[in-house]
């Protein structure tokens, strides 16, 4: 009895439980059968969403499914894509139905692309194009000469200050490269030397460039404490700016230009720049020349034994031929009965090494035959002086024939230095108005003298009193 009321109260807690669910009632007296629920249709399945009150809040997007569904994603449940941008050459093909299909891939071209141009450098440009308009202002130069007229004048002007205007900007620029502004320096006093009357300005930008080229470096990049003990040590861009500079002091106290010049002889020794103690020892000479003094004389003769002795010991023979006639031209200055004595050591000095072909320089020649008749014309008779100038006029008539090596343009005496084994090179393509570098690689002096005209002229100078001999 008992166990009959435990199950009755089973089944009356099952059936109960099974009511809640919406199942069938239980009956243990019927069977079992299994009975499919009801298809109900796809209803949209929504997720939660975190909404942020921070944020602006946005409509819900829907999307409908395209004729042929791809399978991506579902629109009802991801935001919508942005429109995918492609270039003009590269739109996705389109079919009649619709349809987008990825475009194909662009043919790479077998030729390279060109590189790309580096960007301009104003520094490296201004300076080019102040040589364009000086190169276009000497092309005026014969024509301005030969005419002299107003227009060609102020074209010439012109062209002149739009190249120093140059320069200018590019000095005014940002920092400059220490190199770089000293070259631009030495150019742009070069100019106003030989264009212009503005003397102050070039005194200023060769003071600058000599302090530029011995400044000394940066700081360390290490430490950060001290500056580094090397300098710019520009050699070449320093000489040549001394020379200039003594040059411009020499026209307005002639007196501390020698004194300068002696303090650069001392420091150009301790160093061994042999190329450039022959270049200062020859500006005091000739400095010393044009003051027409006999003290100054006399030291323009002790400069030039000096380089006729060291040019002995190096084997320069060109420069020992170049440096006995000056000092024949020297002696001349000197009155006295010993300067004849002296002119004809001299001049016998000159011809030591005629045969050696490093001395057959034709302008070079041409001067020792213009000293070699003016001299015998000054102290020596009329038949003694006849044969120095039937020689002088053959080698004038060689000198004509001869086009390879002296022009009629050019106006300078080419002297080559001899290289020793321990010398140091201080010479560079921005000292070719002094000191230029040869073929060989040798050091040569670029010495200004007459050219072909001009020494056809001077012969027939000195030849005129002996026309009516003939």
């Amino acid at each position: 009895m008992q166990q009959l009321q435990a199950m009755q109260a089973q089944n009356e807690a099952a059936f109960y439980q099974q009511s809640q669910y919406g199942q069938m009632p239980y009956a243990n007296s019927q069977p079992m059968y299994y009975q499919a629920p009801p298809v109900q249709p796809l209803q949209p399945q929504s997720y939660p969403q975190y909404i942020d009150p921070r944020q602006q809040q946005y409509q819900t997007v829907s999307q409908a499914y395209p004729p042929q569904y791809e399978g991506s994603y579902d629109g009802m449940s991801f935001p919508a894509p942005l429109p995918q941008q492609f270039p003009p050459q590269q739109q996705p093909r389109r079919q009649n139905s619709g349809t987008i299909l990825p475009s194909a891939k662009p043919r790479k071209s077998s030729q390279p692309r060109p590189p790309a141009p580096p960007p301009i450098d104003a520094h490296t440009l201004l300076p080019a194009l102040a040589e364009e308009y000086f190169s276009a202002a000497h092309s005026l130069g014969l024509s301005t000469a030969q005419r002299m007229e107003a227009d060609v004048v102020a074209q010439y002007q012109k062209l002149i200050a739009t190249g120093l205007g140059c320069l200018e900007a590019a000095l005014a620029g940002e920092r400059l490269e220490p190199r770089l502004e000293a070259k631009i320096r030495l150019r742009y006093a070069g100019v106003l030397l030989e264009e212009t009357d503005n003397m102050m300005e070039a005194e200023t930008a060769l003071s600058k460039g000599i302090t530029l080229c011995e400044q000394v470096g940066p700081p360390c990049r290490f430490c950060c404490k001290r500056l580094t003990s090397a300098q710019n040590r520009y050699f070449d861009l320093k000489y040549s700016m001394q020379v200039l500079l003594a040059k411009l002091m020499f026209t307005k106290s002639p007196k501390a230009a020698l004194k300068a010049l002696d303090s650069h002889i001392s420091d150009v020794e301790a160093y061994q720049h042999h190329s450039w103690i022959y270049v200062f020892r020859f500006l005091r000479a000739t400095l010393s020349l044009q003051t027409g003094r006999t003290s100054d004389a006399n030291a323009a003769l002790h400069n030039l034994r000096s380089i006729s002795r060291i040019a002995t010991e190096r084997g320069d023979h060109a420069l020992f031929t170049f440096s006995s006639l000056m000092e024949a031209l020297a002696s001349l200055h000197i009155p006295g009965p010993e300067s004849i004595e002296n002119v004809e050591r001299a001049l016998a000095a000159a011809h030591m090494y005629q045969l050696d072909p490093e001395c057959k320089i034709m302008p070079l020649q041409a001067l020792g035959h213009t000293l070699d008749v003016t001299a015998s014309l000054l102290h020596q008779t009329t038949e003694q002086t006849l044969p120095k100038l039937k020689a002088m006029q053959i080698m004038i008539n060689e000198a004509f024939a001869e086009t390879t090596t002296w022009n009629r343009r050019s106006d300078t005496i080419p002297i080559p230095v001899n290289r020793a084994k321990g010398d140091a090179q201080v010479t560079s393509q921005d000292t070719s108005g002094l000191i230029k570098i040869g073929q060989d690689g040798r050091d040569v002096i670029l010495i200004s003298f007459l050219g072909k005209s001009d020494i056809w002229l001077l012969w027939y100078v000195l030849s005129s009193p002996f026309i009516n001999l003939h």
